[in-house]
């Protein structure tokens, strides 16, 4: 019997409705890409902020959903990244005068080595130390920061989970917690929601199939040892509203594969359904992934990015026109960083012809993982007697006087300022001077503008705009545009957006996937991109590149009866184009 879309509707709800009508304390949620995760939460939240009048708590691990869950669950629940949670949750523990600074992990692990050289830490980041929970190598990381009387992103993860632990009476209550993205999560933030869910029902959400974050040990066995807890009564959101049927079907067949091949070895078994009533229409309008091969990449042979303008150019009106209306990309361009290296600095330089035929390239911004001077100036600006301020001014002199001055003023608790040469400080002094009527938007002498500049080796336009404090999960400049958008960024960039089309570029041998057979990272990053779109997928490879001959990835043999005819995009191509 041939299903309507009545029937479709109707199994889609009962699904939802199970969710909804449970009275289980503890739920899972095993979902894959676009089966309604924001709908599901909203009524959730709706439906515990009924019966207790109370707001709950959404964390993630990703912005991007941040930014999308609060536009519709603001008046439901505090919506927040993980580090915003444990940012605003230390600073509630530890007082207004606890200083925090995301990168603090970076300055202590140079004081761990500059107090006591030791082979072990310098092995990895002291993040990853934090992650396993190796306790001594982070009782020694906590002692110096109690000294700065400062947190970073990791370490503060570990202290409200410590704190937790020693008085569970200050574990905050909410109607309800909701954690999304559970696969990505590592054994101390898996910890700490544990201490939450003491107090407060909890709903957990995540993909096994999804699990990209390995780069901070996170570990897919984690919502697998879930799903099998019986403490946890676990449901499904089977159908996807974001993919095309070709995509569904190739999703599943990757899976399919990969199951015969002794892959993806404990996934979760779960259903992923395509949904007729929302996706007919873009099904037959886009009815296979397109197979796109470049004879050849170099510098002055940008055939690939040349390729994707002329197909994004092309794109219907109502696609566009989607895209900004659910303030997304339009075109998202994703793959290994080698080859999204020169489509990046092409739409650099065609930014003019874009924004004439109606686009516009955003280039996605890059997180400062290293300690910058301003940022040091931005803290004595708000505290001068910042320790924390001050370690990171001297730090920027790497030698054996600085080093000598910040193991005495750890060792001894003492301020830095007081172990400073008094011309070297009075020097910092006129720096912060200055900085405070630059603030303040003061006029400033010339030879004081330069001065800054030199000592902090950044124009004035770069200082002026490092006073502007950033919402952490606020709209960027991304969201603002009033055209449609194109952006590129890595498979684990990619988490938590969507696009009308996707191009995955790098699809060869030794690229994507690197190795024969792939890893199960490998397949993630695969299920992940093709996932991000909601109307047409491309899949780019590459003839030569550099003079080096490419075969296509093997992930290709695996999605061959969804493939459409190859085409080749040579020199005679590109001339066509124009």
């Amino acid at each position: 019997m041939v299903k309507t879309d009545e029937d479709y509707i109707y199994e889609r709800k009962k699904y939802l409705e199970a969710i909804l009508d449970s009275k289980a304390e503890k739920k899972l949620i095993i979902a894959g890409p676009g089966t309604g995760k924001t709908n599901t939460f909203k009524q959730v939240l709706e439906t515990t902020f009924c019966l207790s009048k109370k707001k709950g708590l959404v964390i993630t691990f990703i912005r991007n959903l941040v930014k999308d869950l609060e536009k519709d669950l603001r008046h439901l629940a505090d919506v927040k990244t993980f580090h915003s949670f444990c940012r605003s949750e230390i600073k509630r523990i530890k007082g207004r005068d606890f200083e925090y600074y995301p990168n603090l992990l970076e300055i202590i692990k140079e004081d761990l080595l500059i107090l006591k050289p030791s082979p072990r830490i310098g092995k990895k980041a002291l993040d990853n130390y934090f992650y396993e929970l190796n306790e001594n190598i982070i009782k020694e990381a906590i002692r110096i920061a109690d000294y700065y009387n400062a947190g970073g992103h990791t370490d503060s993860v570990y202290r409200v989970y410590d704190h937790y632990q020693s008085n569970d009476k200050i574990i905050p209550k909410y109607s309800i917690v909701l954690v999304d993205e559970y696969q990505d999560f590592n054994l101390l933030e898996t910890k700490l929601v544990e201490m939450l869910a003491m107090k407060s029902p909890i709903l957990i959400v995540g993909d096994d199939d999804q699990a990209l974050y390995t780069f901070k040990d996170s570990n897919p066995k984690f919502i697998r040892e879930l799903a099998k807890n019986r403490c946890y009564k676990r449901y499904e959101l089977p159908y996807c509203s974001r993919c095309t049927k070709v995509i569904v079907d190739a999703i599943n067949e990757i899976v399919s594969i990969s199951k015969k091949n002794n892959w993806l070895v404990n996934r979760i078994d779960k259903k992923f359904l395509y949904f007729p009533p929302e996706k007919e229409k873009d099904s037959e309008e886009n009815p296979l992934l397109v197979d796109i091969q470049c004879s050849v990449e170099r510098k002055d042979c940008l055939y690939a990015a040349k390729f994707i303008i002329h197909e994004i150019f092309k794109m219907h009106d109502e696609y566009k026109k989607e895209a900004l209306e659910r303030s997304e990309p339009a075109a998202l361009i994703i793959g290994p960083g080698q080859f999204l290296k020169s489509i990046k600095s092409y739409m650099e330089n065609m930014n003019t012809e874009l924004l004439k035929n109606g686009w516009t390239y955003i280039a996605k911004k890059e997180e400062i993982n290293k300690p910058r001077v301003i940022d040091a100036y931005k803290l004595l600006l708000n505290n001068p007697n910042s320790k924390l301020g001050w370690r990171i001014v001297l730090g920027q002199k790497n030698d054996k006087n600085t080093k000598n001055i910040i193991k005495g003023a750890i060792e001894g608790n003492k301020l830095i300022t007081s172990l400073i040469n008094g011309n070297v400080y009075n020097e910092y002094k006129k720096i912060i001077d200055i900085l405070k009527e630059l603030y303040k938007q003061n006029p400033i002498q010339e030879a004081k503008i330069r001065f800054i500049e030199k000592k902090i080796k950044m124009p004035l336009k770069k200082i002026r705009e490092s006073f502007i404090d950033e919402e952490e999960d606020g709209d960027s400049e991304e969201e603002k545009s009033d055209k449609p958008r194109i952006l590129c960024t890595s498979f684990e960039g990619s988490k938590g957006l969507s696009a009308q089309y996707v191009f995955i570029v790098g699809f060869n041998a030794g690229h994507f996937p690197r190795r024969n057979p792939p890893t199960d990272l490998d397949i993630c990053r695969l299920i992940v991109a093709l996932t991000r779109a909601r109307k047409k997928v491309y899949l780019i490879s590459y003839g030569n590149l550099g003079g080096q001959f490419l075969k296509d990835s093997i992930f290709k043999s695996y999605l061959k009866k969804y493939l459409s005819n190859k085409t080749l995009v040579n020199k005679n191509y590109i001339k066509r184009l124009s």
